[in-house]
Protein backbone atom coordinates (compact mmCIF):
# COMPACT_ATOMS: atom_id res chain seq x y z
CA UNK A 1 0.00 0.00 0.00
CA UNK A 2 1.21 3.49 -0.70
CA UNK A 3 0.02 6.91 0.38
CA UNK A 4 0.98 9.39 -2.29
CA UNK A 5 1.93 13.05 -1.98
CA UNK A 6 1.64 13.63 -5.72
CA UNK A 7 -1.84 15.11 -6.34
CA UNK A 8 -1.91 14.01 -10.01
CA UNK A 9 -3.78 10.74 -9.50
CA UNK A 10 -3.50 9.84 -13.19
CA UNK A 11 0.16 9.02 -12.53
CA UNK A 12 -0.28 6.92 -9.36
CA UNK A 13 1.11 3.36 -9.44
CA UNK A 14 1.37 3.16 -13.22
CA UNK A 15 2.60 0.10 -15.12
CA UNK A 16 6.09 0.40 -16.54
CA UNK A 17 6.17 2.67 -19.58
CA UNK A 18 2.74 4.24 -18.98
CA UNK A 19 2.43 8.02 -18.62
CA UNK A 20 -1.16 8.37 -17.37
CA UNK A 21 -4.23 6.41 -16.33
CA UNK A 22 -7.67 7.67 -17.38
CA UNK A 23 -10.39 6.46 -15.04
CA UNK A 24 -10.15 4.71 -11.66
CA UNK A 25 -11.54 1.25 -12.42
CA UNK A 26 -14.93 -0.39 -12.01
CA UNK A 27 -16.07 -0.60 -8.39
CA UNK A 28 -16.72 -4.13 -7.10
CA UNK A 29 -17.08 -3.49 -3.37
CA UNK A 30 -16.81 -0.69 -0.81
CA UNK A 31 -16.24 -0.39 2.93
CA UNK A 32 -16.24 2.42 5.50
CA UNK A 33 -13.44 2.59 8.04
CA UNK A 34 -14.54 1.96 11.62
CA UNK A 35 -14.25 5.67 12.50
CA UNK A 36 -16.34 6.65 9.47
CA UNK A 37 -13.66 8.97 8.14
CA UNK A 38 -12.49 6.95 5.13
CA UNK A 39 -14.12 4.93 2.37
CA UNK A 40 -12.25 2.17 0.53
CA UNK A 41 -13.30 1.18 -2.98
CA UNK A 42 -12.27 -2.21 -4.37
CA UNK A 43 -11.88 -1.84 -8.14
CA UNK A 44 -10.64 -3.56 -11.25
CA UNK A 45 -7.29 -1.73 -11.08
CA UNK A 46 -6.71 -1.85 -7.33
CA UNK A 47 -7.97 -0.45 -4.05
CA UNK A 48 -8.61 3.27 -3.60
CA UNK A 49 -8.83 4.93 -0.20
CA UNK A 50 -10.91 8.12 -0.03
CA UNK A 51 -11.03 10.75 2.68
CA UNK A 52 -14.76 11.24 3.23
CA UNK A 53 -14.56 14.87 4.35
CA UNK A 54 -13.16 15.86 0.94
CA UNK A 55 -13.96 12.78 -1.20
CA UNK A 56 -10.37 12.98 -2.42
CA UNK A 57 -8.25 9.84 -2.91
CA UNK A 58 -5.39 9.53 -0.44
CA UNK A 59 -3.99 6.10 -1.29
CA UNK A 60 -3.93 3.44 -3.98
CA UNK A 61 -2.56 -0.09 -3.59
CA UNK A 62 -2.78 -3.69 -4.80
CA UNK A 63 -2.39 -2.49 -8.40
CA UNK A 64 0.20 -5.10 -9.40
CA UNK A 65 -2.51 -7.75 -9.67
CA UNK A 66 -5.59 -5.53 -9.59
CA UNK A 67 -9.08 -7.05 -9.89
CA UNK A 68 -9.91 -6.47 -6.22
CA UNK A 69 -13.37 -7.97 -5.73
CA UNK A 70 -14.03 -7.60 -1.98
CA UNK A 71 -12.86 -5.57 1.00
CA UNK A 72 -13.43 -5.26 4.75
CA UNK A 73 -11.93 -3.15 7.55
CA UNK A 74 -11.06 -4.67 10.90
CA UNK A 75 -13.17 -3.33 13.81
CA UNK A 76 -10.33 -1.10 15.04
CA UNK A 77 -9.51 0.14 11.55
CA UNK A 78 -5.86 -0.82 11.95
CA UNK A 79 -6.16 -3.49 9.25
CA UNK A 80 -7.97 -3.97 5.98
CA UNK A 81 -8.44 -7.20 4.05
CA UNK A 82 -8.80 -7.59 0.30
CA UNK A 83 -10.02 -10.43 -1.88
CA UNK A 84 -9.18 -10.79 -5.55
CA UNK A 85 -10.74 -12.27 -8.66
CA UNK A 86 -8.34 -15.22 -8.33
CA UNK A 87 -9.58 -16.17 -4.81
CA UNK A 88 -6.53 -14.88 -2.88
CA UNK A 89 -7.18 -13.00 0.39
CA UNK A 90 -4.67 -10.52 1.84
CA UNK A 91 -4.58 -8.76 5.21
CA UNK A 92 -2.91 -5.35 5.23
CA UNK A 93 -1.63 -3.23 8.09
CA UNK A 94 -2.66 0.38 7.59
CA UNK A 95 0.35 1.72 9.53
CA UNK A 96 2.91 0.64 8.41
CA UNK A 97 1.31 0.10 5.03
CA UNK A 98 2.15 -3.50 4.16
CA UNK A 99 0.64 -6.93 3.55
CA UNK A 100 1.05 -9.08 6.67
CA UNK A 101 -0.90 -12.20 5.67
CA UNK A 102 -1.84 -13.92 2.40
CA UNK A 103 -4.36 -16.76 2.36
CA UNK A 104 -5.37 -19.14 -0.41
CA UNK A 105 -4.10 -20.38 -3.73
CA UNK A 106 -4.66 -18.51 -6.99
CA UNK A 107 -7.59 -19.94 -8.98
CA UNK A 108 -8.49 -18.15 -12.22
CA UNK A 109 -11.98 -16.59 -12.39
CA UNK A 110 -12.78 -17.52 -8.81
CA UNK A 111 -13.59 -14.18 -7.20
CA UNK A 112 -13.89 -13.61 -3.49
CA UNK A 113 -17.44 -12.27 -3.15
CA UNK A 114 -17.52 -10.97 0.42
CA UNK A 115 -15.16 -10.56 3.37
CA UNK A 116 -16.05 -10.00 7.02
CA UNK A 117 -14.14 -9.57 10.28
CA UNK A 118 -15.65 -10.69 13.57
CA UNK A 119 -16.37 -7.86 16.02
CA UNK A 120 -13.26 -8.66 18.09
CA UNK A 121 -11.09 -8.91 14.96
CA UNK A 122 -10.00 -12.49 15.73
CA UNK A 123 -11.81 -14.17 12.84
CA UNK A 124 -11.95 -13.45 9.12
CA UNK A 125 -14.54 -15.03 6.81
CA UNK A 126 -14.79 -15.14 3.03
CA UNK A 127 -17.39 -16.35 0.55
CA UNK A 128 -16.56 -17.55 -2.95
CA UNK A 129 -18.79 -19.10 -5.66
CA UNK A 130 -19.12 -22.88 -5.47
CA UNK A 131 -16.73 -23.14 -2.49
CA UNK A 132 -17.42 -23.49 1.22
CA UNK A 133 -17.50 -20.30 3.26
CA UNK A 134 -14.09 -20.19 4.94
CA UNK A 135 -13.31 -18.80 8.40
CA UNK A 136 -9.68 -18.21 9.42
CA UNK A 137 -7.74 -16.84 12.35
CA UNK A 138 -7.08 -13.27 11.23
CA UNK A 139 -3.58 -13.30 12.74
CA UNK A 140 -2.24 -16.60 11.43
CA UNK A 141 -4.53 -17.69 8.58
CA UNK A 142 -5.27 -20.97 10.37
CA UNK A 143 -8.58 -22.50 9.24
CA UNK A 144 -11.26 -22.24 11.94
CA UNK A 145 -14.24 -23.56 9.98
CA UNK A 146 -15.47 -24.36 6.50
CA UNK A 147 -19.23 -24.11 5.96
CA UNK A 148 -20.64 -26.03 2.96
CA UNK A 149 -22.51 -24.18 0.22
CA UNK A 150 -24.82 -25.71 -2.40
CA UNK A 151 -24.33 -24.91 -6.06
CA UNK A 152 -26.92 -22.49 -7.50
CA UNK A 153 -30.17 -24.13 -8.54
CA UNK A 154 -30.87 -21.52 -11.20
CA UNK A 155 -28.67 -19.84 -13.83
CA UNK A 156 -27.15 -16.46 -13.04
CA UNK A 157 -24.62 -15.05 -10.63
CA UNK A 158 -25.51 -15.51 -6.95
CA UNK A 159 -23.80 -13.57 -4.16
CA UNK A 160 -23.26 -15.65 -1.04
CA UNK A 161 -23.47 -13.21 1.87
CA UNK A 162 -21.85 -13.67 5.30
CA UNK A 163 -21.89 -11.95 8.72
CA UNK A 164 -20.72 -12.65 12.27
CA UNK A 165 -22.82 -12.30 15.40
CA UNK A 166 -21.61 -9.46 17.70
CA UNK A 167 -19.88 -11.88 20.10
CA UNK A 168 -18.17 -13.69 17.22
CA UNK A 169 -19.50 -17.16 18.07
CA UNK A 170 -22.03 -17.45 15.22
CA UNK A 171 -21.69 -17.11 11.47
CA UNK A 172 -24.73 -16.46 9.27
CA UNK A 173 -24.31 -17.19 5.58
CA UNK A 174 -26.13 -18.10 2.40
CA UNK A 175 -25.81 -21.86 2.18
CA UNK A 176 -27.93 -22.10 -0.99
CA UNK A 177 -30.05 -19.87 -3.20
CA UNK A 178 -33.04 -20.36 -0.88
CA UNK A 179 -31.47 -20.91 2.57
CA UNK A 180 -29.76 -18.75 5.19
CA UNK A 181 -27.84 -20.88 7.69
CA UNK A 182 -26.43 -20.04 11.12
CA UNK A 183 -23.47 -22.07 12.44
CA UNK A 184 -21.68 -22.09 15.79
CA UNK A 185 -18.01 -21.60 14.96
CA UNK A 186 -16.41 -23.23 18.00
CA UNK A 187 -18.50 -26.41 17.93
CA UNK A 188 -19.29 -26.52 14.21
CA UNK A 189 -22.93 -27.22 15.08
CA UNK A 190 -25.69 -26.00 12.78
CA UNK A 191 -27.95 -23.69 14.82
CA UNK A 192 -30.78 -23.08 12.34
CA UNK A 193 -31.64 -22.89 8.64
CA UNK A 194 -34.05 -20.18 7.47
CA UNK A 195 -35.85 -20.72 4.17
CA UNK A 196 -36.21 -17.75 1.83
CA UNK A 197 -37.62 -17.23 -1.66
CA UNK A 198 -35.17 -18.06 -4.42
CA UNK A 199 -32.97 -15.00 -4.45
CA UNK A 200 -30.55 -13.18 -6.69
CA UNK A 201 -28.79 -11.61 -3.76
CA UNK A 202 -29.08 -11.43 0.02
CA UNK A 203 -27.57 -8.90 2.45
CA UNK A 204 -27.24 -10.13 6.07
CA UNK A 205 -26.69 -8.32 9.38
CA UNK A 206 -27.03 -9.27 13.07
CA UNK A 207 -28.64 -6.91 15.59
CA UNK A 208 -26.30 -5.44 18.25
CA UNK A 209 -27.76 -7.77 20.89
CA UNK A 210 -27.18 -10.81 18.66
CA UNK A 211 -30.76 -12.05 19.00
CA UNK A 212 -32.01 -10.99 15.59
CA UNK A 213 -30.74 -11.59 12.06
CA UNK A 214 -31.97 -9.31 9.26
CA UNK A 215 -31.82 -10.20 5.57
CA UNK A 216 -32.44 -7.99 2.57
CA UNK A 217 -33.63 -10.28 -0.21
CA UNK A 218 -33.31 -9.28 -3.87
CA UNK A 219 -35.97 -11.50 -5.37
CA UNK A 220 -35.51 -13.44 -8.58
CA UNK A 221 -39.11 -14.47 -9.26
CA UNK A 222 -40.89 -11.11 -9.65
CA UNK A 223 -41.37 -8.69 -12.52
CA UNK A 224 -40.95 -5.79 -12.07
CA UNK A 225 -38.12 -6.53 -9.69
CA UNK A 226 -38.88 -6.29 -5.98
CA UNK A 227 -37.29 -7.09 -2.65
CA UNK A 228 -38.18 -8.11 0.87
CA UNK A 229 -36.80 -7.73 4.41
CA UNK A 230 -36.86 -10.68 6.80
CA UNK A 231 -35.95 -10.43 10.48
CA UNK A 232 -35.53 -13.70 12.37
CA UNK A 233 -35.29 -14.36 16.09
CA UNK A 234 -32.29 -16.69 16.08
CA UNK A 235 -32.68 -18.29 19.57
CA UNK A 236 -36.38 -18.90 18.93
CA UNK A 237 -35.69 -19.95 15.32
CA UNK A 238 -38.72 -17.95 14.23
CA UNK A 239 -39.60 -15.23 11.74
CA UNK A 240 -40.10 -11.92 13.52
CA UNK A 241 -40.73 -9.47 10.63
CA UNK A 242 -41.47 -9.78 6.92
CA UNK A 243 -41.80 -6.56 4.89
CA UNK A 244 -42.03 -6.24 1.10
CA UNK A 245 -40.50 -3.34 -0.83
CA UNK A 246 -41.00 -2.17 -4.39
CA UNK A 247 -37.30 -1.31 -4.84
CA UNK A 248 -35.25 -3.98 -6.56
CA UNK A 249 -32.84 -4.25 -3.63
CA UNK A 250 -32.97 -3.61 0.10
CA UNK A 251 -29.83 -3.30 2.24
CA UNK A 252 -30.36 -3.55 6.02
CA UNK A 253 -28.20 -2.35 8.90
CA UNK A 254 -28.65 -1.95 12.63
CA UNK A 255 -27.86 1.26 14.48
CA UNK A 256 -26.04 0.87 17.82
CA UNK A 257 -29.36 1.40 19.67
CA UNK A 258 -30.95 -1.57 17.84
CA UNK A 259 -32.92 0.46 15.28
CA UNK A 260 -33.21 -1.34 11.95
CA UNK A 261 -32.41 0.92 9.00
CA UNK A 262 -32.92 -0.06 5.36
CA UNK A 263 -31.71 1.42 2.07
CA UNK A 264 -34.34 0.72 -0.61
CA UNK A 265 -32.79 0.91 -4.08
CA UNK A 266 -34.78 1.73 -7.23
CA UNK A 267 -33.61 2.20 -10.81
CA UNK A 268 -33.45 5.98 -10.28
CA UNK A 269 -33.61 6.59 -6.53
CA UNK A 270 -32.46 5.39 -3.10
CA UNK A 271 -34.70 5.81 -0.05
CA UNK A 272 -33.37 5.35 3.49
CA UNK A 273 -35.97 4.03 5.98
CA UNK A 274 -36.31 3.56 9.69
CA UNK A 275 -38.25 0.32 9.42
CA UNK A 276 -39.68 0.19 12.94
CA UNK A 277 -41.20 3.66 12.69
CA UNK A 278 -41.77 3.42 8.92
CA UNK A 279 -40.12 6.83 8.71
CA UNK A 280 -38.18 8.05 5.69
CA UNK A 281 -34.75 9.26 6.79
CA UNK A 282 -33.52 10.42 3.41
CA UNK A 283 -33.75 10.02 -0.37
CA UNK A 284 -31.52 10.84 -3.31
CA UNK A 285 -31.29 10.22 -7.05
CA UNK A 286 -29.45 7.10 -8.17
CA UNK A 287 -29.22 5.88 -11.77
CA UNK A 288 -28.46 2.40 -13.02
CA UNK A 289 -27.96 -0.99 -11.44
CA UNK A 290 -26.05 -1.21 -8.18
CA UNK A 291 -22.46 -2.39 -8.35
CA UNK A 292 -21.77 -2.07 -4.65
CA UNK A 293 -23.51 -0.59 -1.61
CA UNK A 294 -22.58 -0.36 2.06
CA UNK A 295 -23.68 1.31 5.29
CA UNK A 296 -21.13 2.63 7.78
CA UNK A 297 -20.99 0.70 11.04
CA UNK A 298 -23.07 3.34 12.85
CA UNK A 299 -25.67 3.52 10.06
CA UNK A 300 -25.17 7.26 9.65
CA UNK A 301 -23.58 7.01 6.19
CA UNK A 302 -24.43 4.99 3.09
CA UNK A 303 -22.36 4.58 -0.08
CA UNK A 304 -23.64 3.24 -3.38
CA UNK A 305 -21.90 2.80 -6.73
CA UNK A 306 -23.54 2.64 -10.15
CA UNK A 307 -21.99 2.51 -13.63
CA UNK A 308 -22.20 6.32 -13.74
CA UNK A 309 -20.83 7.38 -10.37
CA UNK A 310 -20.82 6.63 -6.69
CA UNK A 311 -22.48 8.63 -3.97
CA UNK A 312 -22.25 8.93 -0.20
CA UNK A 313 -25.35 9.81 1.83
CA UNK A 314 -24.96 11.26 5.31
CA UNK A 315 -27.80 11.64 7.76
CA UNK A 316 -28.92 15.27 8.17
CA UNK A 317 -26.71 16.40 5.27
CA UNK A 318 -28.45 18.56 2.64
CA UNK A 319 -27.34 16.37 -0.26
CA UNK A 320 -25.18 13.42 -1.16
CA UNK A 321 -21.51 13.69 -2.07
CA UNK A 322 -21.03 12.46 -5.61
CA UNK A 323 -17.85 11.33 -7.34
CA UNK A 324 -17.32 10.23 -10.93
CA UNK A 325 -14.41 8.35 -12.47
CA UNK A 326 -15.14 4.72 -11.56
CA UNK A 327 -16.47 3.63 -14.93
CA UNK A 328 -17.25 0.26 -16.42
CA UNK A 329 -14.44 -1.54 -18.20
CA UNK A 330 -13.52 0.14 -21.52
CA UNK A 331 -14.45 -1.88 -24.60
CA UNK A 332 -13.28 0.59 -27.25
CA UNK A 333 -11.04 3.66 -27.53
CA UNK A 334 -10.06 6.08 -30.28
CA UNK A 335 -8.21 9.39 -30.67
CA UNK A 336 -9.91 12.33 -32.38
CA UNK A 337 -9.06 15.97 -33.09
CA UNK A 338 -5.50 15.08 -34.06
CA UNK A 339 -4.87 13.29 -30.80
CA UNK A 340 -6.11 16.09 -28.55
CA UNK A 341 -9.06 14.04 -27.34
CA UNK A 342 -9.28 10.38 -26.40
CA UNK A 343 -12.75 8.84 -26.57
CA UNK A 344 -13.52 5.66 -24.63
CA UNK A 345 -16.67 3.56 -24.64
CA UNK A 346 -17.47 1.65 -21.45
CA UNK A 347 -19.55 -1.34 -20.41
CA UNK A 348 -22.54 -1.51 -18.07
CA UNK A 349 -24.06 1.87 -18.86
CA UNK A 350 -21.00 3.99 -18.04
CA UNK A 351 -21.35 5.76 -21.39
CA UNK A 352 -18.79 7.43 -23.64
CA UNK A 353 -16.08 9.58 -22.08
CA UNK A 354 -14.20 12.36 -23.86
CA UNK A 355 -10.77 12.79 -22.26
CA UNK A 356 -8.65 15.90 -22.64
CA UNK A 357 -5.25 14.36 -23.30
CA UNK A 358 -3.17 17.42 -22.42
CA UNK A 359 -5.04 18.06 -19.15
CA UNK A 360 -5.42 14.33 -18.41
CA UNK A 361 -9.02 14.74 -17.31
CA UNK A 362 -12.54 13.88 -18.43
CA UNK A 363 -13.92 16.65 -20.62
CA UNK A 364 -17.45 15.29 -20.73
CA UNK A 365 -19.36 12.03 -20.45
CA UNK A 366 -22.02 11.13 -22.98
CA UNK A 367 -24.81 8.79 -21.89
CA UNK A 368 -27.52 7.50 -24.19
CA UNK A 369 -29.91 10.17 -22.88
CA UNK A 370 -27.59 13.12 -23.66
CA UNK A 371 -26.37 14.87 -26.80
CA UNK A 372 -22.91 15.19 -28.29
CA UNK A 373 -20.85 17.60 -26.18
CA UNK A 374 -18.88 19.29 -28.93
CA UNK A 375 -18.16 19.26 -32.65
CA UNK A 376 -16.17 16.26 -33.90
CA UNK A 377 -14.62 15.87 -37.36
CA UNK A 378 -16.99 14.23 -39.83
CA UNK A 379 -16.80 10.46 -40.05
CA UNK A 380 -15.14 9.76 -36.72
CA UNK A 381 -16.54 6.53 -35.26
CA UNK A 382 -16.73 6.78 -31.49
CA UNK A 383 -17.87 3.50 -30.01
CA UNK A 384 -20.69 1.02 -29.71
CA UNK A 385 -22.52 2.00 -26.53
CA UNK A 386 -25.49 -0.34 -26.87
CA UNK A 387 -26.31 -3.53 -28.71
CA UNK A 388 -27.05 -2.76 -32.41
CA UNK A 389 -26.61 0.99 -31.76
CA UNK A 390 -23.49 2.59 -33.21
CA UNK A 391 -22.80 6.25 -32.46
CA UNK A 392 -21.24 8.04 -35.42
CA UNK A 393 -20.90 11.70 -36.28
CA UNK A 394 -22.99 12.45 -39.39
Amino acid sequence: MMEINNTDITTWALPEGAIARFGRGKINDMAFSSDGECLAAATSIGLWLYELSTMQPIALWETERGMVSAISFSPTGSRVTTGNADSVVKVWEMHPQQCVLEIGQRVLNHSIQQLAFSADGHYLAASCPRDPVSVWCAETGRVIAECPVEAPKAPGRIRYSICFSPNGTLLAYMSSTDTVSVTHLETGASIVDFFIHTTRRTDLVFSPCGQFLAAGIQRRDTEPRSSIIYVWDVPKQALEISSEYSGYRTIPTYLPDGTLRVAEVYENEVVIWDTFQQEKRGAFEHRGDTRAARFSSDGQQFAIASPRDFQVWRENAPQTVCLQGHLGNPNSVTFIENGKTLVSGHTAGSGIVFWNVAEKCAQQTLFMDTTLPFTIPRGDLLCRPMKNSWLQVP
